[in-house]
């Protein structure tokens, strides 16, 4: 009983970020219902700007799904720069990081230049969309 705590803590940390105030407060919410709070680093910012906070982890991401954004040339190159700030940042000597992608289409997947593979399909908040998963290189 006493070593059940500490297996349920993470082997890295988790931080979670996200520009929105009322997006940061309602993963307090799902966190803290999970029990996971504790474990938990909430930042408001701006992902373009984000470092990584470990030389491993994961980063889990939903970049506009097109919904409100009806250019699609504008919505892939939202895709374009994220994989170009996740080589940037997240690749390179000494980091191991993944990335899992919730994306509406793999043309959107590929268009992070990142090599990603397709693990399954959901709704997220009652959009159809893919996880897309893979290393950051």
């Amino acid at each position: 009983r006493e070593a059940l705590p500490e297996a349920r803590r993470p082997a890295a940390p988790i931080v979670a970020s996200d520009r929105d105030p009322g997006a940061l407060a309602a993963t307090r919410a799902n966190a803290e219902r999970a029990g996971a709070l504790e474990w938990m680093r909430l930042e408001t910012a701006v992902f373009a700007e984000s470092e990584p906070p470990a030389a491993r982890g994961l980063v889990l991401t939903n970049p506009p799904y097109g919904v409100r954004i009806a250019d699609k040339r504008q919505l892939r190159a939202i895709y374009r720069r994220l994989g170009e700030h996740l080589r940037a940042r997240f690749a390179g000597d000494g980091l191991d990081w993944q990335l899992a992608l919730l994306a509406p289409t793999p043309a959107l997947a590929a268009a992070t230049g990142l090599p990603l593979e397709r693990r399954l399909g959901l709704r997220n908040g009652g959009i159809a969309v893919e996880l897309f998963v893979g290393p950051i290189a």
